[in-house]
C-alpha cells in the first residue's frame, strides 16, 4: 500500500519475498502497480488519541507492500513499509505544503502543494529536486496520470477563488464558481481545459436551484465543487478508452466524460450518494466510491453495476462509528481486499470483503498545538 495523508494512498507491489526497500526496486516497472487512495487529515478530536501508525498488520491476509505517506499540509511525503517505518521521503519545503502526489516511476513524483493563497503542480526527483512547476492555475484536489503520460487535475474552486459564472432561475441569477478539467502534457504544459460548468450546468437539481436562489443575493456558491478525476483506460460496456470519470460533490453527481465531445456519457448518484469522493472504475469494470454520508451522519464504500445502478457490494457500520464528513476514499487492492480511509479521524484500515480488518493505521503525527 501507499499511504498519504490528505494526499491519496497510493500503492506499489514488491513481491512476497522482499522485507527492506531497495532504491533499484523503483522503476517504470513498478509504477504499473502503483494504485491510490486518499486523505487522512488532521484531527482536534481524537476519539483513540493512544493509537499511532500501525496498530495491526495481518500479514497472511493484508496486500503487503509500501505506503507513500504525504501529511496534510505539511513539508515531506513519507515512503513508509507496511510496519509504518520510513524507507524513503520528498520535500517541498520553503515552497509551500503537501496536498497530493502520484508515483511516476524511478523514484519520481507528481505532487500538488499549496501556498499561502495558491496551488501548484510539481515533479521531483527522488533526491527533492524540481524537475518542473506549473503555476497557471489553482489546481486542487486530484491528479491521475493517463495511460499516455499526460497529467490530468482539477482547477478552481471556492478555497481558490477561480471564475464565476451564472445560472438564470425564476428570474434569479444564480453565482457559481466553475470548475475545470485540466490536461497537461508530461512536462507540464497546459494541453486543454473543459469547463465543468458547460457540462454539468443541466444535471442541477431543481430543489438545489430553488434552496440557491432563495440566498442569491451577494453570494456565489460552489455547485460544481469537482473533488476527484479519473482517466479510464480501456473500452468499457458504458464508455470508452480516455473518457473520464469526476465526482461533482455537492450535487451528489458521479460522471463520465468524453473529453472530445465535452458531454456526460454516463453518470449515476443523485437521490442515492451523500457528498461522495474517489470513485474509482474496478479490474471487473464496477465502480467503487466512498459515500461520506454528511447528512445521514454515517459514511460507507459501495461498489456499483454501472450498467444498472444497482449496488453490489457495501462497508457501513450504519452508526457515527465509521464516518468522515469531509474526503475519505477506498481502493480495491490485487487480492480483491478493501483499503479505505476515514479522513476526519486520521485513520486508514485494510479489510477483506467480508470486513475483517487485515491492516490499521492511524495518524501519528501532531501539530504544534497538540491536534
Amino acid at each position: 500500500m501507499v499511504l498519504v495523508i490528505a494526499s491519496h494512498i497510493m500503492f506499489w507491489h514488491f513481491s512476497e519475498n522482499t522485507t527492506s526497500y531497495d532504491r533499484s526496486n523503483m522503476n517504470h516497472s513498478g509504477a504499473d502497480h502503483l494504485m491510490f487512495l486518499g486523505y487522512i487529515d488532521s484531527v482536534q478530536d481524537d476519539p483513540n488519541p493512544v493509537l499511532q501508525g500501525v496498530v495491526l498488520y495481518d500479514s497472511k491476509n493484508a496486500y503487503s507492500g509500501f505506503n507513500l505517506f504525504a501529511p496534510f499540509l505539511e513539508d515531506y511525503i513519507y515512503l513508509l513499509d507496511m510496519s509504518g517505518r520510513v524507507v524513503h521521503n520528498w520535500s517541498i519545503k520553503n515552497r509551500g505544503k503537501w496536498f497530493y502526489s502520484r508515483y511516476l516511476g524511478q523514484e519520481t513524483i507528481v505532487g500538488l502543494y499549496y501556498t499561502f493563497n495558491n496551488s501548484y503542480i510539481v515533479k521531483m526527483d527522488g533526491d527533492s529536486n524540481i524537475l518542473w512547476i506549473n503555476r497557471n492555475s489553482t489546481y486542487h484536489h486530484d491528479l491521475w496520470i493517463s495511460y499516455d503520460g499526460d497529467i490530468y487535475t482539477l482547477d478552481g474552486s471556492e478555497v481558490f477563488k477561480s471564475i464565476t459564472r451564472t445560472i438564470d432561475y425564476n428570474s434569479k441569477k444564480i453565482r457559481i464558481w466553475d470548475n475545470n478539467i485540466v490536461i497537461l502534457s508530461p512536462d507540464g504544459v497546459v494541453k486543454k481545459t473543459i469547463s465543468i460548468y458547460d457540462i454539468v450546468k443541466d444535471f442541477i437539481p431543481l430543489h438545489t436551484l430553488e434552496t440557491y436562489a432563495l440566498n442569491s443575493t451577494n453570494n456565489t456558491f460552489d455547485i460544481f465543487h469537482t473533488n476527484s478525476i479519473e482517466v479510464i483506460d480501456r473500452d468499457l460496456d458504458y464508455a470508452k478508452k480516455g473518457d473520464i470519470l469526476v465526482c461533482v460533490r455537492n450535487i451528489n453527481l458521479l460522471a463520465i466524460i468524453d473529453p472530445k465531445k465535452e458531454k456526460i456519457v454516463w453518470s449515476w448518484g443523485p437521490g442515492i450518494l451523500d457528498w461522495a469522493h474517489n470513485p474509482t472504475i474496478l479490474k471487473n469494470s464496477n465502480i467503487m466510491v466512498f459515500d461520506n454520508g454528511v447528512h445521514r451522519r454515517y459514511s460507507r464504500v459501495i461498489e456499483i453495476d454501472p450498467l444498472t445502478g444497482k449496488i453490489v457490494w457495501e462497508y457501513s457500520s450504519n452508526s457515527s462509528s465509521f464516518f468522515s464528513s469531509s474526503r475519505g476514499a477506498a481502493q480495491e487492492l490485487p487480492n480483491h481486499n478493501v483499503l479505505i480511509t476515514e479522513s476526519d479521524r486520521g485513520h486508514v484500515f485494510e479489510i477483506t470483503r467480508n470486513g475483517t480488518v487485515v491492516w490499521d493505521y492511524w495518524n501519528p503525527i501532531f501539530t504544534k498545538d497538540g491536534n
